[in-house]
């Protein structure tokens, strides 16, 4: 299954998912949108697994308030615990070599969720909303199972990747989603967005074009790099 055939799965019986948390700042944002997305934003993830592998506690609390921010329920703290052992350095809590003296990250994080806790109960039935509709980001699965690179347009820092054009358009002030063919193709969602960016999205089906210049016509806008839209999703010219 893709991840949004798995999430459909998911929200039918529970709207809410858990995942672990690794990364840091907008990649993590990134990723609760697009988990959020597949569920065609009526999930509602949460962290099971909550650290970053950034040693810096400024970073790391970032991080957290950053998906706090986006709409996140909640945190398991399964992987604060420490050990000597040498994977465990990069979570950053402790010094192995200092007998498990407590880094700055560990009383960072500690400030962190004390000030979630104080807020959380006011909060964690509150839904997301945008202030008008927000620009959104095209994901393909053809895409990311076609290229050379899986998952290169999803993750490298490259000036195309999603990653790094879902973060220029958050640190510019917009919120961003995410909308897949799919969605495109089955919902209304793309009448809940202001614009779409196509990242080196080289394989688009027919179908998603289609509806793309119907609803231009009717006043939304495409924003696309130069590769975009050589190919359909089977792969043709």
């Amino acid at each position: 299954l893709s991840f949004e055939d798995a999430l459909q799965l998911t929200i039918k019986p529970s709207p809410t998912m858990g995942f672990d948390m690794y990364g840091t700042d907008d990649l993590m944002a990134e990723n609760f949108e697009h988990y959020a997305s597949f569920g065609d934003y009526q999930c509602e993830p949460m962290v099971k697994e909550g650290n970053t592998h950034a040693l810096g506690a400024d970073l790391a609390v970032r991080t957290f308030w950053n998906c706090f921010a986006e709409g996140m329920k909640g945190w398991s703290c399964f992987t604060f615990q420490e050990s000597p052992k040498p994977e465990l350095r990069k979570f950053g809590m402790c010094d192995p070599d200092d007998d498990m003296a407590p880094r700055p990250k560990l009383a960072g994080v500690a400030d962190m969720y004390r000030a979630l806790g104080q807020v959380e109960p006011f909060l964690a039935y509150a839904k997301r909303r945008t202030v008008g509709k927000p620009p959104a980001i095209y994901y393909s699965q053809t895409c990311n199972v076609l290229q050379e690179r899986g998952y290169g347009s999803m993750f490298d820092c490259a000036p195309d990747s999603h990653n790094r054009v879902f973060e220029i358009i958050r640190q510019l002030g917009y919120p961003c989603r995410i909308i897949t063919d799919r969605q495109i193709q089955e919902t209304d969602l793309l009448d809940e967005v202001s614009c779409v960016f196509f990242c080196d999205a080289q394989f688009i089906p027919e179908e998603t074009m289609d509806r793309l210049f119907a609803w231009v016509e009717k006043g939304g806008h495409i924003v696309a790099d130069g590769q975009t839209g050589a190919f359909d999703g089977h792969g043709f010219p």
